[in-house]
């Protein structure tokens, strides 16, 4: 973990030194300029500017971008005297589409299934299944509790195995009622994904003319 912060520190160190170079190609000589953040990146940068031309000039934010290898939030600008300020952060690379089919089993009126998708503050998208032991409203209010649960804890500094554990006792602690959970996890800055299945069924995963199972 130790190692992993020094590296990360040192990738900060080398970003803020390319910016510096782009503020100078962009005519901003008293200025400076600084990179914060792991996977969300935040961009404050100084200089005088007395109309503010220079700091607002979108070639110098399509050079952060492209230096950062990032995407660039509309910036907020701030003016001090003669100084011109300026903090922008980085937005998701990729999005995802999210679609579900459900089908209720024998005559029950309800799927004992649960499926949804949901945005943490972080930046990362989840896509959920969760089938509730058994059939009809039961299994529902189980999945579905399953399902609601995840939504609201994934986004909280708990990790995923402390909420998965959680989860395990909440549910042994009144009648007990088992559910399977399938959990995709895709962080939209990056692109990496990862599977979580406790449970649940085979996956499989469709790439272009390919299927490979999880």
């Amino acid at each position: 973990e130790a190692a992993q912060k020094d590296t990360s520190a040192k990738d900060l160190e080398r970003a803020t030194e390319k910016l510096k170079e782009i503020f100078l190609n962009n005519g901003l000589y008293n200025g400076d300029v600084k990179v914060y953040g792991e996977r969300v990146k935040r961009v404050i940068g100084a200089c005088e500017d007395k109309d503010g031309t220079l700091i607002s000039a979108k070639k110098l934010h399509d050079d952060i971008s492209s230096a950062l290898g990032i995407r660039i939030g509309v910036p907020q600008y701030f003016r001090k005297g003669e100084v011109a300020l300026f903090e922008a952060s980085s937005l998701p690379m990729y999005s995802v589409d999210f679609a579900t089919v459900g089908r209720c089993s024998g005559k029950e009126s309800v799927t004992g299934d649960t499926a949804m998708s949901f945005e943490s503050a972080d930046g990362r998208f989840y896509s959920l299944i969760s089938d509730g032991m058994g059939r009809g409203p039961l299994a529902h209010k189980v999945s579905n509790f399953t399902s609601e649960y995840f939504s609201s804890m994934l986004g909280s500094l708990l990790k995923k195995s402390t909420v998965f554990h959680l989860l395990n006792h909440i549910l042994r602690s009144g009648e007990e009622c088992p559910t399977t959970v399938d959990l995709f996890e895709f962080d939209l800055m990056n692109g990496d994904g990862v599977f979580y299945k406790c449970g649940a069924a085979t996956s499989y995963v469709k790439r272009e003319n390919s299927i490979f199972r999880i």
